[in-house]
């Protein structure tokens, strides 16, 4: 081969490889841009899983309170009936005179 020639292929063969070169940037790049957004969706998962999982036991926490005021509300009510019977008991019947009957 002359050197006019060796010098052509080598300039085919270093375009062929810049070409070959700059689609694996582009494949590369995009695996990339891909693995990233698969990375950011995953995390983005996780913290909607955390979220609800916050949620869940707020919720949760809410109706623990909610039972417990419920409960505490009607242990109120029932002394409070308790202590009105105790006290209708307690009060002396009113006095009648067996002479005068109610309403003379």
């Amino acid at each position: 081969m002359s050197n006019s020639n060796t010098q052509i292929v080598s300039a085919v063969t270093g375009t062929v490889s810049a070409v070959i070169t700059a689609k694996g940037l582009q494949e590369a790049r995009k695996e990339r841009a891909e693995v990233r957004a698969a990375r950011e969706e995953t995390l983005a998962q996780a913290r909607r899983q955390e979220i609800r999982a916050q949620n869940n036991e707020a919720r949760d926490q809410r109706a623990e309170a909610r039972a417990i005021r419920d409960d505490w509300r009607k242990e109120v009510e029932f002394r409070a009936q308790e202590n009105a019977r105790a006290e209708a008991e307690a009060r002396p019947l009113p006095r009648r005179s067996p002479r005068f009957p109610p309403g003379d």
